[in-house]
Formats: C-alpha cells, sequence, structure tokens
C-alpha cells in the first residue's frame, strides 16, 4: 500500500539519481575537454583527424545528454511533493489494482519499499487516461480495465 512517506522518499530518490547522472556526464564532458587540451599535433595525419572527430562527436553527445537531463531535473523541480489532492494531476502517486504510478518524469520502473512504481510522464498515454480522475473511478488501456484504489 503506498503512503505519503514512500511519495517524498520516490520524489528525493529520483531528484538524487538526476543530480549523480548529471554530475557523471559533466565528469566525463570535463575529462573529454582535458583530453582534447592535452592532445598534441605530434601525430600527424588522418589518424590524428579521425580521433578528434570522434572526441568532438563524444563531447556532443554528451551534451545532449546533460540537457535531456537538466530539462528532467527542472521538471521534476516544478512539482511539490507534498501537496495531495483527490484528482489525479502532475505529482500524483497512484496506486490501482494492477500497478502503482508516479506521474512525474519520463523515468521508467523504480523498485521502492517492496513496490515497483512505475515514473511516467503526464503527457504519456495511460497517464493521460488518469488525469483528473479520483479514487474508485476506473479507466481502460490496451483492453486492460484498471481501478483507481489510492491517490497520494
Amino acid at each position: 500500500m503506498i503512503n505519503f512517506d514512500l511519495k517524498l522518499k520516490l520524489y528525493q530518490s529520483i531528484q538524487h539519481k538526476l543530480n549523480d547522472a548529471k554530475l557523471l556526464i559533466i565528469s566525463n564532458l570535463n575529462d573529454l575537454t582535458n583530453d582534447a587540451k592535452n592532445d598534441t599535433k605530434s601525430t600527424a595525419g588522418d589518424k590524428h583527424e579521425t580521433g578528434r572527430a570522434m572526441m568532438q562527436h563524444e563531447q556532443e553527445k554528451l551534451r545532449i545528454q546533460l540537457t535531456e537531463i537538466e530539462i528532467q531535473i527542472a521538471l521534476l523541480q516544478k512539482i511539490n511533493p507534498e501537496i495531495i489532492g483527490d484528482q489525479i494531476k502532475l505529482g500524483s502517486l497512484v496506486q490501482t489494482q494492477k500497478a502503482i504510478f508516479y506521474i512525474s518524469i519520463a523515468y521508467g520502473q523504480i523498485a521502492m519499499d517492496d513496490n515497483n512504481i512505475f515514473v511516467i510522464s503526464a503527457i504519456a498515454p495511460i497517464a493521460q487516461k488518469m488525469l483528473g480522475k479520483k479514487c474508485g473511478d476506473q479507466f481502460e488501456m490496451n483492453g486492460i480495465q484498471y481501478q483507481i484504489e489510492t491517490i497520494i
């Protein structure tokens, strides 16, 4: 059964995981930048240029990942995990008879306190079916009936 403490713990866990991922990406980006600075022109020819191009490509991939993480962090920061309502909205932790959903960011499944929780974006199709619903309401997704048991 879900409760308020689980919701806070889940929010904090996601926040920490995103921040850790951001720090790792920044560290990797800094390492690549330092490697590029230390790479001298002593190695001549195509081999050097290929290595440099690969390094630049990797830096660009890391910059894209960093931007995506920063967007996820900004979306998560828009949620006040202490707000509880009787209708499902962004930031709701929802228990159905089949699964538990946290409507926040697209993150995937997290196991916490003997629960498997699907952390989904508010624009996910199943979240769209849930938004605005109350305890006891039902919805259908891919031929499966869900009944909302708890909203926190």
